[in-house]
C-alpha cells in the first residue's frame, strides 16, 4: 500500500472511530483530524485516567496511550522499573512503557486496522482493557513512586494476582 493508500484508509479510520466511540461508552472526547488523534478522560477508582487513541498510517495500527498524571522521581526509577516489568508479565495484553529521561509513564495497548477497519467489539475491547488496566495499577505504582509501598509489597500484590488471591 503506498503512502496516499495509507492516509485515505487511515482518513476513513478516523471517521470511522469517531462514530464508534460514543457507542463504546465515550461520549466526551477531543479530536484531531490532522493529527489522527482523539483524547479523552475517564474516572477511576482513584487517579483520573487520559487517554489518547491515535492512528498510524505508515504501521497500520491504532494505538490507545494512557499517559500517568505523576512522573517517577529519579530515586524511584528503579523500583519502579521492576515495578512495571512484573505487572507486563502479569498482563495479557498491553504493556507500561517508562521514559527514563523524564520518568513519564504510560500504558500501551495497540490493535493492527486493515480494509475492514475496527468494529464497536473491538474498539470496545481496547477502551475496556486500556481503563480497566490502568485503573488497576496506577495507584499502586504512585504508592511505590511515593515510597508508601515497598518494591516487595508491590510484587506481593502482583503474586497474589497472578495466584488469583
Amino acid at each position: 500500500m503506498n503512502e496516499n493508500e495509507q492516509n485515505e484508509l487511515a482518513a476513513k479510520l478516523y471517521s470511522c472511530i469517531e462514530e464508534l466511540l460514543p457507542q463504546v461508552g465515550i461520549k466526551h472526547f477531543a479530536g484531531d483530524e490532522e493529527g489522527l488523534r482523539f483524547r479523552y478522560n475517564v474516572t477511576g477508582d482513584d487517579i483520573p485516567m487520559s487517554f489518547i487513541l491515535r492512528i498510524v498510517p505508515d504501521a497500520g495500527i491504532i494505538s490507545l496511550l494512557s499517559p500517568f498524571p505523576f512522573n517517577i522521581k529519579e530515586n524511584s526509577l528503579v523500583p519502579v522499573s521492576v515495578a512495571l516489568a512484573a505487572s507486563n508479565n502479569s498482563i495479557l495484553n498491553g504493556s507500561f512503557d517508562l521514559d527514563l529521561k523524564d520518568g513519564s509513564v504510560y500504558f500501551r495497548i495497540s490493535n493492527c486496522y486493515g480494509e475492514d477497519l475496527i468494529d464497536a467489539d473491538t474498539l470496545g475491547y481496547l477502551v475496556s482493557v486500556a481503563s480497566n488496566t490502568v485503573d488497576r495499577y496506577n495507584d499502586r505504582i504512585l504508592a511505590l513512586n511515593k515510597n508508601i509501598i515497598s518494591l516487595d509489597d508491590y510484587l506481593e500484590w502482583i503474586d497474589s494476582m497472578n495466584n488469583g488471591q
